[in-house]
């Protein structure tokens, strides 16, 4: 299920179910939920990812559950998980332009607004992707700093 499907069951299926739910809170649930369920899967990929020799090697040590997962488990995790949540948190951002559809303004929606004024539409909308790019570019760099101080910017991932 994309994005604008679960916008267009939540705000228009709900009501008939008896959900009254205004434009912005079905935009947030609806974009939380699908942003909350490939999160989740990224991190339990990259928690799986963790040889089970490391595990087993915490284990042996004594480690109790907390400290296996916060010590060993999370931290090799972390590596590998990095650049794909990066990724999804990018998307979640460019996907909030769905929102309009239910007639939430967004920068989108705003660029729209403002072609059916000046007729420039091109010129328009080159200004709003600047606006996106002005706003996932430092969480992209962010996240490539975080990937070279722990060691995942090339695949190195030491395990």
């Amino acid at each position: 299920m994309c994005s604008s499907d679960l916008i267009f069951l939540i705000f228009f299926i709900l009501p008939e179910l008896g959900i009254e739910l205004d434009a912005f809170t079905a935009g947030i649930i609806a974009l939380t939920n699908l942003a909350a369920c490939f999160i989740c899967e990224i991190v339990a990929a990259g928690i799986r990812s963790v040889p089970t020799g490391q595990v087993e090697a915490a284990l042996a040590s004594g480690l109790s559950r907390w400290q296996r997962m916060r010590q060993v488990v999370l931290p090799q995790a972390m590596r590998i998980v990095l650049p794909p949540l990066v990724g999804q948190y990018v998307l979640l951002i460019k996907d909030s332009s769905v929102v309009s559809a239910i007639g939430l303004t967004d920068l989108t929606r705003v660029g729209w607004l403002v072609v059916q004024r000046v007729p420039n539409g091109l010129l328009v909308f080159f200004l709003v992707g600047v606006g996106y790019f002005i706003v996932c570019y430092p969480l992209i760099m962010l996240a490539r700093r975080l990937e070279r101080r722990m060691g995942a910017a090339h695949g190195e991932v030491q395990l």
